[in-house]
């Protein structure tokens, strides 16, 4: 049966350090990515005058930033000093007239959080829920054809990619005589 299983340790480290890089540069973007997709309040830290670092505040209570959930202290430790707080304050249309964010870092740190953090309350389906759909309609034209994807070697994984635009398959036929390598290429 189709299954998208918990990704492995290295992996979600990896991806987890990539995260929490964002609090120093990136944070706004990461915080709207979360905005815009769940159910919560923009917060951020300020000096008075300038948000220094953006988060989320979800319904429960629970503090959201690149490094995931966070308490009050450590939302506001990487950036404390004399002067800033935190903040409920904070609007959508002043962290984007920062000219700090771009649509394209927000569906960035979006992908990465619903895939980091999948038990969150999302808005739209994830790309995991998207890539199980796929796998189950695979599965089903796998056996109604009798062919499955695998990898040529055991200890490479095949990989699904995003649609890119003019893409089709190709097939061709490999040394033993049975089995096809494929892969998608970039029709002109």
């Amino acid at each position: 049966m189709a299954e998208i299983r918990k990704m492995d340790r290295m992996a979600r480290e990896i991806l987890a350090d990539s995260m929490a890089s964002s609090i120093y540069g990136d944070c706004y973007d990461l915080a709207l990515a979360l905005y815009r997709d769940l159910d919560c309040e923009l917060i951020g830290i300020t000096d008075g005058k300038t948000i220094i670092h953006a988060g989320v505040i979800l319904p429960d209570g629970k503090i959201y930033d690149g490094r995931g959930e966070v308490s009050a202290e450590e939302f506001l430790k990487p950036f404390k000093a004399d002067g800033r707080e935190m903040t409920t304050d904070v609007k959508e249309e002043s962290l984007i007239a920062s000219e700090k964010v771009t649509e394209d870092k927000i569906e960035f740190y979006l992908c990465r959080a619903q895939m980091l953090w999948p038990n969150l309350p999302w808005k739209t389906k994830t790309k995991s829920a998207g890539i199980l759909d796929f796998l189950k309609d695979l599965e089903e034209l796998s056996k109604k054809h009798k062919i499955w994807i695998r990898s040529s070697l055991t200890s490479v994984k095949p990989v699904l990619c995003e649609y890119q635009g003019d893409e089709s398959y190709f097939a061709e036929p490999c040394i033993d005589g049975v089995n096809f390598f494929f892969d998608r290429s970039l029709v002109n």
